[in-house]
């Protein structure tokens, strides 16, 4: 017969966290959670204990990307949706704020917008397709890629499905073309609902243009492994956790800004992509 449930001693786990969204993470390592004696066998990626089960995921929050943090980086402001409402992301917000977005361009002498932090002279026209989904528990996703070790530029990194525009082709083009090749993700099941504003990147000099996509049944993806580690998918209401998310103030030749950091199962989100994410949050959640 199963027991009642009952506190279980403190167990350590070096170098993992609990899942937050189901038990508090603790920095030390240590942390709270009940052993259910004699349970069925675990789901994938729950844990066995001693003489029972835990009822609850282990997760490592963050990845190998190798972060060039300057000495004097430092804390920056605090989570600004931690008293957000969360149900605010949904597909019809999407739509309705993106759409709005749509057509709007910065011009080039506006260095220090959030989504252009620092300001660079751009040589390249790029593209990404952010493809949001619905999960099978209903919450909102965004599908994303660690990029192949093997590039010659943000290798190791978090990115949507993206790349440079070629000549003859649309911006538009250029994303769903990249999402199919870097992911199989063929443009059939993509609706482009529009696009956020364009920002550029400081090591490859780009203008990048990122395109919000929903996929109404997602296919299943298969990565061009010349350019794609992984592809992997994240919750927004994950993304929005005060564990997950947090800001770091840098200093540039040319001032300090804010960047920004998502600290995903298995992989840490910085740079351009945690831009895009970050003015997407905003828009659903802020304004």
């Amino acid at each position: 017969m199963m027991q009642n449930h009952k506190p279980a001693s403190k167990i350590q786990v070096p170098g993992r966290e609990i899942d937050p969204r189901i038990y508090p993470s603790d920095p030390s390592g240590v942390f709270e959670c009940h052993v259910r004696k004699r349970a069925r066998r675990p789901r994938q990626g729950w844990s066995l204990a001693t003489r029972g089960y835990y009822r609850c995921r282990l997760m490592k929050r963050g990845g190998e990307q190798i972060i060039p943090r300057p000495e004097s980086a430092r804390p920056g402001a605090p989570n600004p949706w931690l008293e957000a409402n969360a149900d605010r992301l949904h597909l019809d917000r999407v739509r309705s704020v993106v759409a709005q977005l749509d057509g709007r361009h910065l011009p080039d002498d506006l260095p220090t917008t959030p989504m252009r932090p620092p300001f660079v002279a751009t040589t390249r026209d790029s593209a990404v397709l952010l493809p949001l989904f619905l999960g099978v528990d209903g919450d909102l996703r965004v599908v994303l890629t660690r990029r192949s070790g093997r590039l010659n530029t943000h290798k190791g990194e978090v990115a949507f499905p993206g790349g440079r525009v070629d000549a003859g082709e649309t911006n538009r083009d250029a994303a769903l073309r990249e999402a199919h090749e870097e992911i199989g993700l063929a443009p059939i099941h993509v609706e482009i609902i529009g696009t956020l504003e364009p920002l550029t990147t400081v090591v490859s000099a780009s203008k990048i243009t990122p395109f919000v996509g929903i996929v109404g049944s997602m296919p299943p993806l298969v990565a061009n492994d010349s350019e794609v580690a992984r592809i992997f998918d994240v919750s927004l209401r994950e993304l929005i956790d005060g564990d997950c998310y947090h800001e770091e103030i840098w200093d540039f030749a040319d001032g300090t800004f804010p960047v920004w950091f998502f600290e995903v199962d298995g992989d840490t989100i910085w740079g351009a992509t945690a831009r895009m994410l970050r003015r997407l949050l905003d828009l659903l959640l802020l304004d």
